[in-house]
């Protein structure tokens, strides 16, 4: 008997899974079966004891999975388990683990599978915060490339989380535990009606106890990916038994509101992936890999079905046109004398455009796209989208598409974000110049405005110009930035993008003596100083903004001087 299990003589170790686990633990160079020698204890796991162990007839290392005796003790639960196993035998795949038996010692049955020298990537996370955009990428084609595998061979793993993925030597992403997750059923419920598997990383199917098939491991895949770019899950926050009810009932935030940083393309994969319905996300984990590879989604299903309506429709149109031709009059007559209120503007700033191969222009562009929202926001007339909803309708409205195939898809996109207008822009360089041209759409023709193009000398000189060009698109007055610093903004503000507070912060004090007369950057230096808990900066900036933004009119300020206000009772009156 080992040391642990001795200790717990005098109790009822029995009573619980935990003793069940404990009695039947093994001892460090205890060999099993007369072949498995073993070495380590790796942990404890839902269906049992993991051990590192020899296999001293082939001389490798594996890893032994000791099964929890009450499910050794139920003939059909073990028949199932064991047959399960079986079929999980038949996938092979560099990025399955492999399993080679399932063997008897004693009264103790236990699983011997492939060693995997390395890390889980719940390990990963934990230690070294989310990854980024190549090691995710590389994950998640790592994970469908296994699941592929798998589900041609009609086995779906049902259990698929962090701590179920290992990265070898050579950082191969790796799954393991194929086939225990629907060993008690196939609904994935226990006899006593508990859900097999974490709940933080079950599909809505699942949860539902439905039948499901490979796109159920899709999902799962989706919520990774979601982790392990953002570092959190997408239904964070709550019980787990909150996190799977709000999972039923609605499709998880975008991505983009954590990571506005990432390709629209990647926003839109894991967005797929994540959609409520099985019908809705790719059809298998092939397709997904596709997509992938080539970083472009093929038309979702639901698009399919509206083009073949859009058809009927049109259909039924030529059918009533007739009939509206002979009630023109009539019809004409009527509008004339009915009053129609006009609804508010809805106007979105999309991201301004630059040239990939002049990335020293990018800070220019996103200063500009910031400041030009806070200017329409400031006007009363219209109603402004945020950024986060921008970047989530391009993600899925347009999300691998630049040039003159996005600019056809706006109509689109502007549907998604739920605005009738939008303002969209170019930045390059002319010679030594800078060329900025902006351009207000909108929905209907008639309340679309003239393209404006303003150039300049350098940065400065180009955002003092926009100043004035940007005025035939608003009424109120620009907020103020000094125009020397627009560009640290836009670098402070795409540092805050890519969640590097700390080099935000860096950016902006390069610009510190212009910092109090402007509460954008205030509120950019105020978010960076938080963000990377610098409390003594934090402070002093407050401080600064309570002074500097005591009597702000413009939105802006009263942003501002609601972030510096400590009371939140005092934050809602200042907005």
């Amino acid at each position: 008997m080992s040391d642990l299990a001795a200790g717990t003589s005098g109790i009822d170790v029995r009573a619980t899974v935990t003793g069940l686990i404990v009695a039947y633990e093994l001892r460090i160079g205890e060999v099993l079966d007369g072949r498995f020698r073993v070495d380590e204890l790796l942990g404890v796991g839902g269906m049992g004891v993991v051990y590192r162990a020899r296999d001293l007839s082939l001389d490798i290392d594996v890893a032994i999975k000791l099964l929890r005796p009450e499910l050794a003790r139920k003939p059909e639960a073990f028949e199932r388990f064991r047959n399960e196993l079986l079929l999980a035998r038949q996938v092979s795949s560099p990025h399955v683990v492999r399993i080679h038996d399932i063997a008897r010692d004693g009264e103790r049955w236990f699983i011997s599978m492939d060693f995997i020298d390395g890390e889980s990537l719940e390990r990963r996370l934990e230690r070294a915060g989310p990854l980024n955009v190549d090691a995710a990428l590389a994950l998640a084609r790592g994970l469908l490339a296994g699941l592929s595998a798998a589900h041609h061979c009609g086995v779906v793993h049902r259990d698929l989380k962090p701590a179920n993925i290992l990265f070898d030597r050579n950082d191969r992403p790796t799954i393991t535990d194929f086939g225990v997750a629907r060993s008690l059923g196939a609904t994935g419920v226990t006899q006593t009606g508990l859900i097999i598997g974490t709940p933080e990383y079950l599909s809505p199917e699942q949860a539902r106890g439905e039948a499901v098939d490979g796109r159920s491991d899709l999902y799962t895949v989706g919520l990774i990916l979601y982790e392990a770019l953002s570092g959190h899950l997408p239904f964070s926050g709550g019980t787990p038994a909150e996190t799977v009810m709000r999972r039923l009932v609605r499709p998880p935030p975008s991505l983009a509101t954590r990571r506005p940083d990432l390709p629209r393309w990647l926003l839109a994969f894991d967005e797929r992936l994540l959609k409520l319905t099985p019908a809705h996300r790719f059809a298998n984990a092939d397709e997904a890999l596709r997509a992938l590879d080539q970083q472009r989604l093929p038309p979702s299903p639901q698009r399919r079905r509206s083009l073949l309506l859009a058809v009927l429709a049109v259909c039924a149109l030529l059918g009533t046109v007739e009939l509206v031709r002979r009630q023109w009059p009539a019809l004409r007559a009527g509008l004339a004398t009915a009053e129609i209120a006009a609804p508010t503007p809805r106007v979105a700033v999309l991201p301004i455009a630059v040239d990939r191969n002049d990335a020293s222009l990018a800070p220019l562009a996103r200063a500009i796209e910031e400041h030009a929202r806070y200017w329409l926001r400031d006007d009363g007339a219209v109603a402004v989208a945020t950024r986060e909803r921008v970047l989530a309708a391009l993600a899925r409205a347009a999300p691998d598409l630049d040039g003159d195939a996005l600019e056809r898809r706006l109509p689109e996109v502007a549907r998604a974000a739920g605005v009738t207008q939008w303002v969209r822009g170019s930045l390059r360089r002319d010679g030594d110049a800078f060329v900025l041209r902006l351009q207000r759409d909108a929905a209907l023709a008639a309340d679309a405005l003239p393209s404006v193009e303003i150039r300049g000398a350098d940065a400065a000189a180009l955002f003092a110009a926009y100043l004035q060009g940007f005025a035939a698109f608003a009424t109120s007055a620009p907020p103020m930035l000094p125009a020397p610093a627009a560009s640290a903004y836009g670098e402070a503000l795409a540092a805050l993008d890519a969640r590097e507070p700390a080099v935000a912060a860096e950016r902006l004090q390069a610009v510190s003596g212009v910092v109090a007369t402007s509460a954008l950057l205030q509120l950019a230096l105020l978010q960076a100083q938080s963000d990377a808990r610098e409390e003594v900066s934090v402070e002093a900036t407050r401080e600064q903004i309570r002074q500097t933004r005591a009597e702000a009119r413009d939105l802006a300020g009263r942003l501002a001087l609601a972030q510096a206000t400590d009371a939140p009772e005092e934050r809602a009156n200042r907005l």
